[in-house]
């Protein structure tokens, strides 16, 4: 198996957690969405 990683990456690997490294990624890909979605509710109600 081989795959690119990016440089803020490269600890999370060496400490050899999958499971941490999927949630990183998992939280770089979502979180922008749902603070957006979270903040334009807040303006619409206000």
């Amino acid at each position: 198996i081989s795959f690119d990683t990016e440089p803020n990456e490269l600890p999370l690997i060496r400490e050899g957690c999958a499971m941490r490294a999927l949630s990183f990624v998992d939280q770089e890909i979502f979180a922008p969405s749902i603070q957006a979605r979270a903040g334009s509710v807040g303006k619409n109600v206000a």
